[in-house]
């Protein structure tokens, strides 16, 4: 005797709003970005260590290293990636995929910037520990400490920013026009533009 099948429910369909819909569009165009710049990947070992993915074609790996780092050499790549990894004192394999992700989202182009994305990676890593034990801190003192190096790691974080903006831009500065004005005789006046008002002899104030 066959058993009467239970009825399937129908999965009801999900309606997105325009907002929901601009948002997951913006996810999927992220991800292909990334998808087109792929970053090295670390794998758990069987003795429990965290190591670099060499699994797939070495060709394919150097490449990775190359778009994580900046670095065209692998011995410094894998150098350098080491020097990031050994922030924490027993790395995770999902954060050491997570802070590889982070360097190659700034897309270091040389060593300089490879340096730069992975002191900036150190600092925000750091900062974020030393915020955690501020939170967890039972002492007043202790939490002040903590509190100092979060502030000191954050600037340190931003002064590098500014370094690799000034560094990609080779020292190049944006001059902003805020006003252009034109007089008679074709004569133009660029920059803060104050006019003067005529007094009653027909001078100016």
């Amino acid at each position: 005797m066959t058993k009467p099948k239970k009825p399937t429910k129908t999965p009801e369909k999900i309606v997105f709003t325009d907002t929901q819909k601009s948002v997951i569009k913006a996810l999927a165009q992220k991800r292909e970005n990334a998808d087109s710049r792929p970053a090295s990947k670390f794998i758990m070992e069987a003795d429990g260590k965290v190591n670099l993915d060499c699994t797939e074609h070495t060709a394919l790996v150097h490449a990775q290293l190359a778009n994580t780092t900046g670095c065209a050499d692998t011995r410094a790549s894998t150098e350098l990636l080491s020097q990031v990894m050994n922030i924490l004192p027993d790395t995770t394999e999902a954060q050491a995929n997570a802070m590889a992700q982070w360097m190659n989202g700034i897309a270091p182009q040389d060593e300089v910037e490879g340096m730069l994305a992975a002191q900036m990676v150190a600092a925000h890593t750091m900062a974020m520990r030393f915020a955690r034990r501020a939170a967890q801190g039972q002492y007043e003192s202790s939490v002040d400490s903590n509190v100092k190096r979060v502030t000191k790691l954050m600037g340190a974080f931003s002064k590098h920013l500014d370094t690799l903006n000034k560094y990609r831009t080779k020292g190049q500065q944006t001059i902003q026009v805020q006003h252009v004005q034109v007089n008679q005789g074709g004569q133009a006046i660029v920059g803060n533009v104050t006019q003067h008002q005529p007094d009653k002899r027909g001078g100016d104030l």
